[in-house]
């Protein structure tokens, strides 16, 4: 429970812009997991892979795309105990990919995997429908723009034949 109300205190001190916090509190639950392992005690999943994905969710919210990948190339989204977990996981690597150009199709990729894990997600995420709505406008390869154009869909965004639409009123519907 202790590693659980760090990692989230972590985050917290993310949002509110405080470095020294988050990176206190994201290394005390890195010692924690560190001491505990893997585990799922409570149903929290705390553990280092758990943790990792934490870290990855605090590079983002700090806008650190480049981190956050680093960060989750070096999880194993098997050690994570659950679906949810997995998706979280997937869902913040498709994030963080989708800022590289060169990795877009990677990005579909990881946000399709969130989706299969755990439709709401994706679906009905306001942060994650914007990042479908970037990538639709941005995506160059067939395949991820069927992908991309399927969970766009089913995230009830404003998708037209051919894969056009209007990006403005796509963003106002994510906000």
């Amino acid at each position: 429970m202790s590693g659980m109300l760090t990692l989230a205190s972590s985050l917290l001190a993310a949002t509110q812009g405080r470095d020294a916090q988050q990176q206190a509190a994201l290394d005390r639950a890195t010692d924690l997991a560190a001491f505990t392992g893997e585990g799922n005690a409570f149903w929290f999943g705390f553990g280092p892979a758990n943790v990792g994905v934490w870290q990855l969710s605090v590079a983002l919210e700090c806008g650190e795309h480049a981190r956050a990948v680093r960060i989750a190339e070096q999880i194993d989204p098997l050690a994570l105990p659950t679906n949810t977990r997995r998706a979280a996981y997937y869902r913040d690597y498709g994030r963080a990919l989708a800022r590289s150009p060169h990795h877009r199709d990677t990005a579909v990729h990881m946000l399709r995997e969130a989706e299969r894990l755990s439709p709401a997600r994706i679906q009905r995420q306001p942060s994650l429908r914007t990042v479908l709505t970037e990538l639709l406008t941005k995506t160059g390869s067939e395949s991820a723009r069927r992908e991309l154009h399927g969970m766009a869909y089913r995230s009830g965004l404003p998708v037209y034949a051919g894969y056009r639409f209007d990006v403005m009123e796509s963003i106002t519907l994510c906000r």
